[in-house]
């Protein structure tokens, strides 16, 4: 629980720190998620950057369970480095080959360099943190001496290139990736992991290497070989360590530079192992974190303009508050909970986070669509009502047709299908009749709600609502996923509908900027008539467009019908449909952003739910938890209204005729 909150915490404190600067910390996140997930490409580096991360943080571990703290990774990955690289300048060797002879020497390399901390350790008695400090600077001194005598690049501040059969990339998989460097360490670290898990947990070397270093004394009574312990530990440690350098000298770079310092990994992964507890699991999750976080500074930096370093701060203040938890229970509220109620607290409000952000971000997702082709739309409020309307309506329909646990789905098609009524109307006033967007998207509220409610008690013989559903969607679990624990409960269990929106954002995400036609309707946004004089029916993709934008936007209100509410009534929507509008413009019409304003509401509305069963909230009108979403989504405006800028046709009639 603490090393989520430390992360949360960190965020926030960030994002303060930005405010402080003069930086939008909403653009600032925003940038750093597409600049993650964005392209193939920045997946693929991204993937690169985490494997050195959660390599070292399991180098770190590996010496944390039998009490050696391993400051000395950075000099272990450099003697990897450096001993494959003359492997792979020096020796002529066949393809594949070379690169696993390579690889071996590096691992050996980095585990005997490891083994020298344990040695002066347990023989001469030095504390293996100077010790290993004072190793990262022999071995980063040393690495010079080879580098220089045996493998030099004439002119330059680095060694020479391996030879191109001690590579270790896929070109293939760098293909797929759109170039990304791509290594044999893709696959290589899962089997790391899981040799990880199985050692420590699954067997008698992995138990006695647990007991030398929760109690070394009562260890040696025991009859177990405390240096011998600490030295085998020490070379898979030291071996993880070299298997770094040897990944990015052979798959990364294909060459060492001659550097003033080590590079810093074998530090980050002090802090990775810290903020994952030492276990397979917990590491693996923190070096993605880390790794992702790192990477992603580029996109902070270069996006919204925002110094790479406040990446350092975020990630500095998680390993601050998980070093002393204390901090963070002291900003816990007062109430005494239980380990189990505070675990069971962060993860429902995950959960919530996920489950209120599910129809803010289908109707997000939908005023974007139509936005992007330069139709305002104010009404998602209106498609959220009809969807919500017409699931319950289907749903009721299917049910009385005995159609049972397909009942949800029936509804959630009818959402879709039906709300289009409405969306033909706003793009037919918008496009065809050139009616002002604002007003057509108001009058499709206005419209929606009325009518739909007046549906409701025609059908329902003068009922306010309609009948509560007997079956709706359950919550599903992602095998092996949901298992984890108490990450599986907050994020792999969920209702359909939240791996839908979720599957989406990337699904639109791909069509927006990895496709042709996702090009033009972007274009048509920003420049229609240089759309229509390439040929390309302009108004066809605004219609479609403005559709599609409709029926999206309806799954939102579908959602909250087939999942929580049950049924249908005049204020089940309640102006989320804004909220949703203002999700689009905080994400300043990108999907990704757009993911992140609705999770900021969908959070504000989980938070909203779990404070008020504190005892603190007891003094605090219950009026005021209903506002906070409402004032998050005016704070965040405040912030960003000016900077963000839509598509530059957004709202403008076009007119094919006159160009």
């Amino acid at each position: 629980m603490i090393p989520v909150i430390a992360v949360l915490i960190a965020l926030v404190i960030g994002a303060i720190v930005m405010v402080i600067g003069g930086y939008n910390p909403l653009v600032a996140y925003q940038s750093l998620v597409t600049k993650v997930f964005g392209s193939v490409y920045d997946i693929g580096e991204t993937i690169r950057a985490i494997i050195p991360l959660l390599l070292s943080g399991l180098a770190v571990a590996v010496a944390n369970k039998a009490g050696v703290f391993n400051i000395g990774v950075d000099g272990q990955i450099i003697m990897g480095a450096v001993s494959s690289l003359l492997v792979g300048t020096l020796i002529e060797m066949p393809p594949i080959l070379h690169g696993i002879v390579a690889i071996f020497v590096g691992v050996v390399a980095g585990g005997l360099w490891g083994v020298l901390v344990a040695g002066l350790k347990t023989k001469f008695g030095i504390n293996e943190v100077i010790s290993s400090i004072m190793l990262n600077y022999i071995a980063l001194y040393f690495s010079h001496i080879l580098i220089k005598n045996f493998a030099a690049q004439e002119g330059t501040a680095r060694s020479a290139m391996i030879k191109e059969s001690a590579g270790i990339t896929f070109p293939s998989l760098n293909e797929v990736f759109d170039g990304a460097r791509i290594h044999w360490g893709f696959f290589l670290v899962p089997f790391i992991i899981f040799a990880f898990y199985y050692f420590f947990e699954k067997t008698r070397w992995g138990y006695e290497t647990k007991v030398v270093g929760l109690n070394p004394n009562a260890a040696s009574y025991a009859g177990i070989r405390v240096n011998r312990i600490m030295t085998r530990t020490m070379f898979l440690s030291g071996a993880l360590g070299g298997l770094i350098g040897t990944l990015d000298t052979l798959g990364v770079y294909g060459y060492v530079a001659i550097s003033s310092s080590t590079s810093g990994i074998g530090f980050d992964g002090v802090a990775i192992a810290l903020l994952g507890g030492n276990s397979a699991l917990g590491t693996t999750l923190s070096g993605i974190l880390i790794g992702a976080l790192n990477y992603g500074s580029q996109g902070m930096q270069f996006g919204a303009g925002v110094p790479s370093e406040i990446i350092g701060i975020v990630i500095s203040l998680i390993i601050f508050f998980v070093a002393a938890p204390g901090i963070v229970k002291a900003l816990l509220p007062k109430k005494q909970l239980h380990k189990e109620e505070a675990k069971e607290m962060v993860a429902n409000i995950i959960s919530g986070s996920l489950i209120f952000a599910t129809a803010l971000l289908f109707g997000a997702l939908g005023g974007m669509l139509s936005e992007r082709a330069g139709v305002t739309n104010l009404g998602v409020e209106g498609f959220m009502i009809s969807g919500a309307f017409f699931s319950a309506i289907g749903a009721n329909f299917a049910e009385s047709m005995g159609m049972g646990g397909f009942s949800p789905w029936i509804g959630l098609l009818s959402a879709f299908v039906f709300t289009s009524l409405f969306s033909a109307m706003h793009a037919l006033a918008t496009l065809k009749y050139k009616a002002d967007h604002v007003i057509s998207g108001v009058v499709i509220n206005l419209l929606a709600a009325n009518f739909t409610f007046f549906l409701v008690k025609l059908l329902f013989d003068g009922a306010a609502d309609t009948p509560r559903l007997r079956n709706m969607f359950a919550k599903v679990n992602i095998p092996v996923l949901s298992d984890i624990p108490f990450i599986g409960d907050a994020l792999f269990r969920s209702y359909p509908t939240t791996y839908l929106a979720f599957i989406l954002v990337f699904a639109i995400g791909f069509y927006f900027f990895r496709t042709p036609a996702g090009l033009r309707l972007r274009g048509v946004g920003e420049n229609p008539g240089s759309i229509d004089t390439a040929g390309i029916n302009v108004m066809k993709i605004k219609f479609w467009a403005v559709m599609l934008s409709g029926s999206i936007s309806s799954l939102g209100g579908a959602t909250i019908v087939l999942t929580t509410n049950g049924n249908f009534s005049f204020n089940t929507i309640a102006g989320q449909g804004f909220i949703a509008i203002a999700a689009v413009i905080l994400g300043r019409w990108n999907p990704y952003g757009v993911m992140m304003g609705a999770l900021l509401f969908g959070f504000a509305q989980a938070i909203k739910d779990q404070i008020q069963i504190l005892d603190f909230a007891s003094a605090i009108p219950t009026e005021f938890f209903y506002m906070l979403p409402y004032i998050v989504t005016l704070l965040a405006l405040i912030f960003t209204g000016r900077k963000t800028r839509g598509p530059k046709a957004l709202g403008v009639h076009y007119d094919a005729s006159v160009r």
